[in-house]
């Protein structure tokens, strides 16, 4: 019984050791996450995140829904791991679903996707005060691609030390200066996040791109305002936010299989891109890129800088709900039906 105890407690101190090693660069970067045998995915992986993504290359899919997201305010904790910025809403026994509401809305502006690749977008505004709730019912992320309902399990926030750094994925070759990862699990299907982030159907990523604007976002704003209470690794701070609320106002995006861009890889997500990004002032970034890495007595560099290099597409198809077709614009592949086919005697013996 004593040496079973202490092979437990052996595994236990391996795999928080691990956690606790890796980074973004270094000999404990991207590039040596395959040292843990558990991480192996992370190089020989073939459908690995993030990926670039090109506009001309996409598939349209007309099966596409509408992606729906819970509204309510979720309360939770947002803590300055050393390696990234997370937030994870609170536990709660309740099963009660929040009201799904999608993102869309009328008279849209022109995404990032557009064939034209314009990268000009109108600024976001306004402000939200709220109380932080007692009681947080899971939110949950429905339509679009997905078969199941995926139950938000965590939120990271990826971002450079200057403007031309910042988001994992990218769009044409283009870099946005900060990008907004929404983590679900499959609640149809496991228990919680760290049975289905190895299992078929079990993740899924929602990515939200971030542009320089003149206002922030409300509820990004509602991390930025607590960054002060956070500024080493370890600490964390309570804060109520609406994940529905990060989204930007569209109703497209694009989606393709991948894995997830930090440690283990697994290639069990369904990204989500939206077209369009939500905003982020100066300021608020600089107060992002001056989060560090180290703790009160042994300071280390900054978290800016968290960002997974791109993967290689390999043979996945990368589709997208948005028509380019209709708009009057050649060059997109589609799945549109425009043929049908039928059995004739001749093709029996």
């Amino acid at each position: 019984m004593q040496c079973i105890t202490i092979i437990i407690f052996v595994l236990r101190t391996a795999y928080a050791s691990w956690d606790v090693w890796w980074t973004y660069d270094g000999i404990s970067g991207a590039s040596f996450w395959n040292v843990n045998p558990m991480w192996k995915i992370c190089s020989e992986g073939k459908q690995q995140s993030p990926i670039d993504i090109i506009p001309k290359n996409l598939l349209f899919d007309p099966a596409l829904k509408s992606l729906y997201i819970g509204k309510q305010t979720v309360s939770g904790s947002l803590r300055n791991t050393g390696q990234t910025l997370l937030f994870q809403p609170s536990k709660s026994h309740s099963s009660i679903s929040g009201t799904g509401h999608h993102p869309g809305s009328p008279g849209a502006n022109k995404g990032f996707l557009s064939r034209q690749s314009s990268l000009s977008f109108p600024m976001s505004g306004g402000m939200n005060a709220r109380n932080l709730d007692q009681t947080t019912p899971p939110v949950n992320i429905t339509g679009g691609p997905l078969a199941y309902s995926y139950q938000i399990e965590e939120v990271t926030i990826h971002f450079g030390t200057d403007n031309d750094h910042g988001s994992e994925h990218k769009i044409d070759g283009n870099v946005f200066p900060a990008e907004i990862q929404i983590y679900g699990y499959n609640a149809d299907l496991y228990r919680n996040g760290s049975e289905a982030s190895h299992r078929p159907n079990g993740l899924v990523g929602v990515s939200i791109l971030v542009q320089i604007g003149e206002v922030t976002n409300p509820e990004l704003q509602t991390f930025t305002g607590a960054l002060s209470q956070i500024p080493y690794a370890g600490m964390s701070a309570d804060v109520s936010v609406s994940l529905r609320g990060l989204l930007p106002s569209t109703d497209h995006f694009v989606t393709y299989e991948g894995s997830t861009t930090h440690p283990g890889c697994w290639e069990t997500v369904t990204w989500i891109v939206f077209n369009r990004p939500i905003y982020i002032t100066k300021q608020e970034l600089s107060s992002l890129r001056s989060l560090n890495s180290g703790n009160a007595t042994n300071p280390k560099g900054a978290i800016a800088g968290n960002i997974r290099p791109l993967q290689r597409l390999n043979s996945r198809t990368v589709r997208t709900n948005i028509d380019f077709h209709s708009a009057k614009e050649k060059g997109c592949p589609t799945m549109k039906y425009e043929t049908s086919y039928k059995a004739t005697r001749s093709s029996f013996p």
